[in-house]
């Protein structure tokens, strides 16, 4: 399983509040997402804005619980951090028995996240064609 993981509205945040404050909610994140990582999960960033999270040992709403925790330590950490809340669009995906590469995991959970994007941002969403209720 796979999470892909941006923090909402950064660009605006950096035009308003300078490319060091950005940096700062980048680092906020990626320690939320170290601090949640369990034994056999990685995190990693990917491109300039993004992070993924492979969750190696985990039940079948693993990204759900994982989304939780990472809001709720984001909606406790970041105003005492950063004076202002972060929010985070995700997107998840499940390994499938013809992927040959971890970036075809990461494509999907990436088609995911954007569209948690398009539904609103601030949001989980599974890749295309994938519910929570087809994963439990």
């Amino acid at each position: 399983m796979a999470l892909a993981i941006e923090i909402d509205h950064l660009q605006q945040i950096q035009d308003r509040q300078g490319l060091e404050v950005g940096n700062a909610c980048r680092v906020l994140l990626a320690e939320c997402l170290q601090a949640l990582a369990r034994p056999g999960d990685a995190v990693a960033r990917r491109g300039g804005e993004g992070f993924v999270v492979r969750l190696g040992r985990t039940r079948a709403d693993g990204a759900q619980a994982f989304d939780r925790r990472l809001r709720e330590a984001l909606q406790v950490q970041a105003p005492e951090r950063l004076g202002f809340f972060l929010d985070v669009s995700a997107g998840w995906s499940l390994l499938r028995p013809g992927d040959r590469q971890v970036d075809d995991l990461l494509q999907r959970a990436d088609a995911g996240r954007q569209r948690a994007r398009a539904e609103g941002r601030g949001r989980l969403a599974a890749e295309p064609g994938l519910d929570a209720e087809a994963a439990a």
